[in-house]
């Protein structure tokens, strides 16, 4: 049968460009719709790969000045011509407002993060080892659970130095100190735990689609629909 996707393209994006160049190209025209206002400076690439198409795939992430955004990324994927397939992804629109300016260091986050998590699972701090604190923005909508306000973060791994069901998520308020989410990201570990600050474990899942089914539809043309500030899904046929 013939291929009834609608191909989509845009100045900039061309097979004369490398993948990322034309992915950003799509990004720049559709990334308004995902609530992205600058895509050139709010998305970094984390890995090009292939689509089940043949085409190239890029995977952005959202960053804000440079501090990556937890769960916020955005997923191009093309033909092997460069025309656009489908976009994808999910990012906070709370992130560009945010300060970036810690009152907690990242030492004092990983010996906060090395206590929790020895205090959980009954262990002595010796037996574990942490990862080096990243500094993240963390937006409960995006990853859950809840939806407390976006937070600074830093971002760490605690883990046993000896082999157990342990891999601990923590992330470490940069302002408060407080623990803004933790779990262990060992499927399927026994007393399992997820919770923030405020022990909710509900998380909403939102999500805005948008579809064409004809070529060369611009941003904000009929057939696209919003539904949501938060998430984009879209798939063009």
């Amino acid at each position: 049968s013939s291929d009834r996707r609608a191909h989509l393209s845009v100045s900039g994006a061309s097979a004369a460009q490398s993948p990322q160049e034309s992915a950003l190209a799509f990004a720049r025209a559709y990334g308004p719709l995902f609530g992205l206002q600058e895509p050139v400076v709010e998305l970094t690439v984390m890995r090009e790969s292939r689509n089940a198409a043949g085409g190239p795939a890029v995977r952005f992430r959202q960053v804000r000045q440079g501090v990556p955004v937890i769960g916020g990324e955005l997923i191009v994927n093309m033909d092997a011509n460069h025309n656009l397939l489908s976009m994808n992804g999910e990012v906070s629109e709370t992130a560009k407002t945010l300060s970036l300016q810690p009152t907690i260091n990242a030492g004092d986050a990983r010996a906060t993060a090395l206590a929790a998590v020895a205090k959980w699972y009954k262990l002595g701090q010796d037996a574990l080892e942490a990862t080096s604190a990243e500094l993240s923005v963390y937006d409960p909508r995006l990853i859950g659970p809840g939806h407390a306000p976006t937070r600074l973060v830093w971002r760490l791994e605690v883990r046993p130095k000896a082999l157990m069901p342990i891999r601990e998520l923590v992330l470490v308020d940069a302002r408060s100190g407080a623990i803004a989410l933790h779990f262990n990201q060992v499927p399927d570990a026994k007393n399992r735990v997820t919770s923030d600050a405020n022990a909710s474990a509900c998380r909403s899942n939102i999500s805005l689609t948008c579809s064409s089914k004809s070529a060369g539809t611009p941003a904000g043309a009929s057939g696209i629909s919003r539904t949501s500030p938060l998430r984009l899904c879209a798939s063009i046929f």
